[in-house]
């Protein structure tokens, strides 16, 4: 039963945590492209999978497969969110402000990446690695922006 809480609460703050990022983020767009509106329904697909995957690694905690596959939806989720920010950026060029928070959201973005991929490879080692790396991705994108000084430090205490 454990697992089962750990598994929907892990899903749950990593998706509350996402769109708190993008509900601060699109508060001051403008302008959205066709790429934008691709992106952010590719992302919306990819996290359809969130019930199913969850679910399927709370069954199978400790197996390398559902935890790959966990991993690879939230992989999926993490790309299609800086591609969707990035196509932001390029349909807002002049807004300095918007362009400057994506840039520094970017920058985040990619740790969280990183610590996801490393998570994905030791999964296959040691499956519950994934869930872990998540954790401390999570961290990474919900603490790092309040120890900076840059731009979306001041749009998250808004």
């Amino acid at each position: 039963m454990r697992r089962e809480y750990f598994a929907y609460t892990l899903s749950f703050a990593w998706l509350g945590t996402m769109w708190a990022h993008q509900h601060n983020m699109w508060h001051d767009v403008h302008k959205i492209s066709m790429a934008t509106v691709r992106w952010a329904l590719a992302m919306l697909f990819f996290s359809s999978w969130f019930p199913y995957s969850t679910s399927f690694v709370e069954s199978h905690f400790n197996e390398t497969t559902a935890q790959v596959f966990y991993g690879v939806i939230v992989l999926l989720v993490t790309i299609a969110n800086m591609f969707l920010s990035h196509s932001l950026a390029s349909a807002n060029p002049d807004d300095t402000t918007l362009t400057a928070q994506i840039h520094e959201q970017q920058a985040f973005l990619s740790a969280d990446l990183a610590v996801k991929c490393i998570g994905l490879a030791l999964a296959f080692i040691y499956p519950p690695a994934m869930m872990i790396s998540i954790i401390v991705a999570a961290l990474i994108i919900s603490v790092g922006p309040y120890l900076r000084k840059g731009p979306l430090a001041t749009a998250h205490r808004q």
